[in-house]
């Protein structure tokens, strides 16, 4: 039903590949959801209602989570946020998948069962406790700048681009709490630019600041 569309959307292999990827994680997530309350459950009924219980939990316990994060005054990196969102995900595919195993091979429920609490409860201090950071929004942006550069035709470098700092200011978000960070904004100005160049905005991750005393 998709094909069609990627096709009329002059879609690539390569595109369709990573569509069809896409695709094909979604509905494994759908179908391991399922797998795990029918290995569980010994009728339909309880799978329904088992299945509409984890719909209604999991925005609750996001929402919970969130709540205690926001009155606990929790500065939480972005960094730290994505790697403890990706553990999370991690954590619930492997419960999925070791409570099928274990239910096909020994039928004990009970086992099976505590597995999903114990994993469950580390799933939640995950959410509010994990200090690392595996800089996974870093690469992604060093990889997506590396294909963007690939495309950049030449003209792109302009000979004679000059760029000159005319002032910085800390800036805070509308609305935003006095505890939580500020942006820095540089203004520029640019001389030696084409007529038919032009200049895009965008968020840099990677620079070095240096105060007026020389520390960096």
């Amino acid at each position: 039903m998709t094909l069609p569309w990627w096709l009329t959307c002059g879609y690539g292999a390569r595109e369709i590949a990573w569509a069809a990827l896409q695709t094909a994680a979604i509905h494994v997530v759908v179908v391991q959801v399922g797998l795990l309350w029918a290995a569980v459950t010994d009728g339909l009924g309880r799978f329904l209602m088992w299945t509409l219980v984890m719909l209604a939990a999991i925005p609750a316990v996001a929402a919970g989570i969130g709540i205690y994060l926001a009155t606990h005054n929790v500065i939480l990196p972005s960094e730290v946020a994505t790697t403890r969102v990706l553990v999370v995900v991690m954590l619930a595919l492997l419960i999925m998948l070791a409570v099928v195993v274990n239910q096909y091979l020994t039928r004990r429920t009970v086992r099976s069962v505590g597995l999903i609490v114990a994993t469950v409860g580390l799933m939640v201090a995950v959410s509010l406790w994990w200090p690392w950071s595996w800089g996974l929004e870093e690469r992604w942006q060093a990889f997506v700048t590396r294909q963007l550069e690939k495309d950049w035709p030449v003209s792109a470098e302009s000979p004679g681009l000059t760029l000159a700092v005319e002032g910085s200011s800390l800036a805070r978000m509308v609305n935003s709490r006095p505890d939580r960070p500020v942006q820095l904004r540089v203004n520029y100005h640019v001389k030696g630019l084409h007529a038919d160049q032009t200049l895009v905005p965008s968020l840099a991750n990677q620079f070095t600041l240096r105060w007026p005393d020389g520390q960096k």
